[in-house]
């Protein structure tokens, strides 16, 4: 007799290791009961690949907001080039009929960019700015990111983070402005200015970004 192994993940805990148990118990099974496995089928919740088509480990925690899950993607190396790494989330382990895909930008190695900013309202208003290396925590970033409409802000830097926060407003504009001379860890500079300008309506930047993601050197 010949079979095919069927292995799905929990949708609020994703895990590699709750795949291989699955597997683990019914390639036992089989074996004792004298059955062939012929294939293996694994229904993702949230899976990663490279552009060379390499697939990466993807964990899923909850979180304290009902309808939001947090996840990881590891082993995700910086290449001599950069490429794109697909982020698709299934709905069907949890019984939704809809499934999503995303590409996001790996930067080639030794490459400090910008990669990314949007408006949050937790745990303070302001703004979140994502770098492709861990952001130097010995510079003054007064001058260096700015938003000319905002007269006061605090800076915060959590690796490749930078957390601008300020006081709610009723300003119907806001320009964030990245200068060049931002370093990163190894004291290198970005080399490449940036402007985003941002509504306060919608809180969204009226530009089109890249996925806000935490991405560390190896």
């Amino acid at each position: 007799m010949t079979a095919v192994i069927y292995a799905r993940y929990s949708s609020d805990n994703q895990r590699e290791e709750s795949i291989e148990g699955q597997i683990r118990e019914c390639t036992a099974y089989a074996e004792k009961n004298d059955i062939t496995i012929v294939k293996h089928y694994i229904d993702r919740a949230i899976s990663a690949k490279g552009g060379n088509g390499q697939s990466y480990p993807v964990s899923i925690t909850p979180t304290d907001h009902p309808t939001r899950y947090q996840f990881e993607i590891a082993g995700v190396i910086r290449e001599a080039e950069d490429y794109q790494l697909e982020i698709t989330a299934n709905g069907s382990p949890a019984g939704i009929d809809r499934k999503l895909t995303e590409n996001v930008l790996i930067p080639a190695k030794n490459d400090f960019r910008f990669l990314s900013a949007k408006r949050i309202d937790e745990p303070e208003n302001g703004i979140e700015i994502v770098f492709s290396d861990p952001v130097s925590t010995t510079q003054d970033l007064n001058g260096l990111i700015e938003i000319p409409e905002v007269s006061s802000s605090i800076f915060q830097v959590e690796n490749n983070k930078v957390y601008i926060y300020f006081e709610a407003n009723q300003l119907s504009k806001l320009t964030l402005k990245i200068h060049e001379g931002v370093k990163n860890s190894r004291d290198k500079s970005l080399g490449t200015s940036h402007s985003i300008a941002f509504s306060e309506l919608n809180l969204k930047p009226q530009v089109s970004m890249s996925t806000s993601a935490a991405i560390l050197p190896d």
